[in-house]
């Protein structure tokens, strides 16, 4: 059965370095940025790639593997859904919260404008959605935020 409890040592473990490195050479070779824009605009996700995706056991990382999942657990899931929002033009940081039911992503705020920060949110939800298998759903909140500092002397 998976692990579903917190871990009470911080930093990740080899294990989970070797799984976010191997995640992001996955996302280099298969879904470079250009390809993912284009799939997006065509509403069209390539089935070889989603055979990819599960061959290399990041679909359904926090299930357990009697159900068809890797028996991973939430932190898994949290950190597969943060590199793929991590992996979009003007991204800065992602934070999955809420247990990885939520991810909130802060954009550069001169490389984002506000109707690109819509756009965004639909297109990280289009490919965690399409690469990912999960319960219910993921909210995807971007952040474009603008803070004018002055000081009093």
């Amino acid at each position: 059965m998976a692990d579903l409890m917190i871990p009470t040592e911080f930093g990740l473990s080899e294990e989970r370095k070797m799984m976010l490195d191997m995640l992001k050479k996955f996302k280099e070779k298969e879904c470079p940025k250009d390809k993912i824009g284009e799939w997006d605009e065509e509403n069209h996700f390539p089935v070889d790639v989603w055979k990819k995706l599960g061959d290399e056991g990041i679909l359904g990382a926090c299930f357990p593997e009697e159900f068809g999942g890797t028996g991973g657990n939430i932190i898994d899931e949290v950190l597969i859904t943060e590199e793929i929002s991590n992996s979009f033009s003007g991204v800065s940081k992602t934070y999955a919260i809420q247990a990885g039911r939520e991810v909130r992503v802060m954009v550069e705020q001169d490389s984002v404008d506000d109707r690109d920060a819509d756009l965004l949110a639909d297109d990280i939800a289009g490919k965690i959605q399409n690469e990912m298998t999960y319960p219910g759903q993921i909210k995807v909140t971007v952040i474009r935020e603008h803070r004018s500092v002055s000081y009093a002397k």
